[in-house]
């Protein structure tokens, strides 16, 4: 036992497992108080959980409500609503010769599972999969990002209130706490971050064969044509930059337009803009900010690149480096050969690049690694149809942005280096459950035939 009398890490996911193996979390009365405890949580303490993450990168509070609160509830009570269901065996079909028979998928816990938070959205991505594990009848550790000190001081203090404390832990630090976590033994592991510590996650869970489900990112491409209406266009692209000023791993992290589209867009961004921040230009107090310096300070050598290759400034281009601030900013004809156009930008900077049509953009497109999401703006109903069987992508998104993440019915996660694996509603009830294969032959001999054997 360490120093105080708090369990080390082995000494936690021993205890976990021996709360597993007493089959303590299978009930579904056990899964249904911890989802109504935490459904509880939400409702007393929405203030503190608002301001905790407000605080953090100055967040407007009510982005708070929309992108963490509201979205948690709402998964709560989607779990709580269907787990029943969910539980049930679902009954399969057998063929002639297993004759007479019945067969069945029968989804089972998976046993003591790590949960990595992150910091972009420190409450939404730790409780949203908390909720799936729970749901599937599993202990679970959380570990919170060490990037949002003052979130994570409110995740373990309000779960380790709520929640069951034999089943559940959560466990704050740095590195070097995560490095120690990953030597642990765990039946899975759930880990939403950037690719480079995605892959040292994979590496470690591979060591043991501990299944993943990593939540990735990437560069989400958009895709504008000339039947797309303008106005709602150039509305919903600036709010995916300006929702958690566009760190979020599922925003639009470059536009590929048609020629004959740049200029109507161009003219229904510039009224956007002005929609959106009256005052001519955004204000610090109406836009999260960047999470630390370093952040900062690699968007900004995206923003200060030569004009001639960065592209020109649409809209946007203030920035207060000394409060790690960048209001959003859309530039036209970047190059390809930019560094916004290297890496994923995870921040309000949205390159614009044109391109011939819609099979112009696809080649562009394929010629890259397996996005996150990708979205198209029109309202061309086989453009619509080819973008979406052309893109290999983890969500298709049409004439909107975002959106699909809020959907508990619908699976989240990615495809090749944007992730694996998906969770959210009945596909992250899945990701967290064996799906145990049971068949059940008659013991009499009739129809027994000797060619069975």
């Amino acid at each position: 036992m360490a120093d105080g009398g708090i369990l080390s890490i082995d000494e936690t996911v021993k205890k976990l497992r021996g709360t597993f193996k007493s089959q303590k979390t299978k009930p579904y009365e056990w899964r249904k108080a911890q989802l109504q405890a935490m459904l509880q949580m939400m409702q007393e303490n929405e203030e503190e959980l608002r301001e905790s993450v407000a605080t953090e990168m100055r967040k407007p509070k009510l982005e708070v409500k929309m992108t963490e609160i509201s979205t948690i509830r709402n998964a709560i009570k989607h779990a709580l609503k269907n787990l029943k269901s969910w539980m049930k065996p679902v009954p399969v079909s057998t063929d002639i010769v297993q004759f007479p028979s019945t067969a069945k998928i029968i989804n089972e816990p998976l046993g003591v599972v790590l949960v990595f938070g992150a910091w972009n959205f420190p409450l939404n991505l730790c409780f949203v999969p908390l909720v799936d594990a729970l749901a599937a009848g599993n202990c679970v550790v959380v570990k919170p990002s060490e990037l949002a000190p003052k979130a994570s001081a409110t995740v373990k203090k309000f779960l380790e209130k709520y929640l069951d404390p034999e089943a559940f832990a959560v466990i704050e630090g740095g590195a070097d706490v995560a490095e120690e976590l990953l030597k642990q033994k765990f039946d899975h592991i759930f880990y939403t971050g950037s690719e480079r510590v995605g892959r040292i996650v994979y590496e470690a869970a591979a060591k043991q064969l501990t299944p993943v489900t990593l939540e990735l990112g990437g560069k989400s491409p958009a895709f504008v044509d000339e039947s797309a209406n303008f106005e709602t266009t150039a509305r919903r692209l600036l709010f995916g930059k300006h929702i958690n000023s566009g760190q979020i791993c599922i925003a639009a992290d470059y536009a590929l337009v048609t020629k004959g589209a740049m200029e109507p867009l161009r003219a229904a961004l510039l009224d956007a803009y002005h929609h959106f921040y009256p005052k001519g230009e955004a204000a610090k107090d109406e836009t999260t900010h960047l999470v630390h310096q370093r952040h900062t300070d690699r968007l900004l050598a995206m923003l200060n690149e030569d004009e001639k290759v960065r592209g020109e400034i649409v809209i946007g281009g203030q920035y207060d480096r000394d409060s790690n601030w960048i209001a959003p900013t859309v530039f036209y004809n970047t190059k390809p050969e930019a560094r916004m156009m290297q890496d994923e930008i995870f921040g309000p900077l949205l390159p614009v690049l044109p391109v011939e049509d819609l099979g112009d953009a696809l080649r562009f497109i394929s010629d890259r690694p397996h996005p996150l999401a990708a979205y198209i703006f029109s309202t061309n109903r086989t453009a619509i149809d080819t973008f979406s069987s052309g893109v290999a992508t983890g969500a298709v998104v049409v004439n909107h942005i975002i959106l699909h993440f809020s959907q508990s019915t619908l699976p989240f996660g990615g495809v090749g280096s944007s992730g694996i694996g998906r969770y959210h509603g009945k596909s992250g009830f899945e990701t967290f459950s064996n799906r145990k294969a049971f068949l059940h032959k008659s013991s009499r001999n009739v129809f027994d035939l000797d060619i069975v054997y």
